[in-house]
């Protein structure tokens, strides 16, 4: 994909390959992935289309982590346009939020972030949020705040059957030492048992 000759497939192909190695925790191959197209491309890798606006989190976190200031500058400035042209759309205001959480390594913005994405349904941003509002309260040397926030992380990944979302979020509880039974992660993949609660919800008023 990445020697496609459609730009959007190569960015595609490149974004791909960023997240894949972020989620292995190398930061170095991440960001090599966000160059891959070219130094000055990187400042263009997203938005993608159609765009997720949760990545601008996820790309804020490998630029900050490579000392990308430039990289910074550029998402901060797209978000913050994009937030000033949609001020009703929660979830771009969410996106926006989470970015200057980030960057400005503040717990309100990182709150706000996670209570937005709750409101428009988005549980998967809400949980990266809620990982990075844990960090930061630890960073404040909050380690109680720490818990409850990767506790939320942990609650909603098993409701969505997210299973490596929850145990990550269960094994940087266990490194302040606090354990949790996770359960649900070998539930059945198919059939009413392997529905979320809001899925059996949804069945059972439709």
């Amino acid at each position: 994909m990445l020697d496609a000759t459609a730009p959007n497939l190569q960015r595609q192909a490149a974004w791909f390959l960023a997240s894949h190695a972020m989620a292995q925790g190398d930061v170095v191959e991440a960001h090599r992935m966000v160059c891959a197209l070219g130094n000055s491309e990187r400042l263009n890798l997203l938005p993608l289309f159609p765009h997720d606006v949760a990545h601008d989190a996820e790309l804020t976190r490998i630029a900050l982590a490579r000392s990308d200031d430039e990289l910074v500058d550029v998402i901060v400035a797209r978000t913050e346009r994009r937030a000033d042209a949609n001020p009703n759309v929660r979830s771009i205001q969410a996106a926006a939020a989470h970015v200057r959480g980030l960057v400005k390594q503040s717990t309100s913005e990182l709150a706000a972030a996670v209570e937005l994405f709750g409101q428009v349904g988005r549980p998967l941003a809400q949980i990266s949020a809620l990982d990075d509002l844990g960090t930061q309260r630890l960073r404040d040397g909050s380690p109680d705040a720490a818990i409850d926030a990767f506790d939320q992380s942990l609650i909603l990944a098993l409701d969505i059957g997210a299973g490596w979302d929850a145990t990550r979020a269960r094994s940087r509880l266990r490194e302040l030492g606090v354990r949790r039974r996770v359960v649900g992660l070998d539930t059945p993949r198919t059939g009413w048992t392997a529905l979320t609660p809001a899925g059996k919800r949804w069945w059972s008023n439709s």
